[in-house]
């Protein structure tokens, strides 16, 4: 299989020389996985600010984004860009990212990776309102308890009753083989 293998020469992907109102700029024509690495967690912190509501942290992590992409792709000073709706609509954006191979691949990559992010602060926050709770009752139970002789009598004959019960509803769950 060595005497198959044959050496390719990869070319270097070179600038691409753009000119927008007279001004001229270079676009680097991909992102890298360096620069893709810090998009996603650029993304991923303004998105998921606590201080802001859902409409401005996203709007915010948009323009982050295209600023951001704007930075590490091209040789325009983002600093100077003060007008950001000028920037958006007025074609310069456009023009940047449709020149940039990869970009769509990084939008879609956001997106999942911001649902996947979600969908575990839900099952997080879920799992512990649910310990919470118990935790609460736990302790509400414990304050509560009688612990005199007469009332842990009482409270063992109650859990024996509830374990015959479920043996009853659920009999494959508590006779083993052992028992048999």
């Amino acid at each position: 299989m060595d005497e198959l293998r044959k050496k390719i020469k990869i070319e270097p992907i070179r600038p691409i020389q753009m000119k927008h109102n007279g001004q001229e700029f270079l676009i680097e024509p991909f992102i890298t996985f360096e620069h893709g690495r810090m998009l996603y967690a650029n993304y991923e912190d303004t998105y998921f600010d606590e201080e802001s509501s859902m409409a401005e942290r996203k709007i915010n992590a948009d323009i982050s984004f295209m600023l951001a992409v704007t930075d590490l792709c091209t040789t325009i000073d983002i600093e100077e860009i003060k007008d950001i709706d000028g920037f958006v609509h007025g074609g310069l954006w456009k023009e940047i990212y449709s020149n940039i191979i990869n970009y769509d691949e990084y939008v879609d990559n956001i997106s999942i990776l911001i649902k996947r992010i979600e969908h575990q602060n839900a099952i997080e926050k879920s799992i512990g309102s649910v310990i919470d709770n118990l935790g609460n009752k736990l302790m509400n139970f414990i304050e509560n308890v009688d612990l005199s002789t007469e009332n842990i009598d009482k409270l063992i004959n109650e859990l024996s009753d509830s374990k015959k019960d479920f043996e009853k509803r659920l009999p494959d769950v508590f006779n083993t083989k052992e028992e048999e």
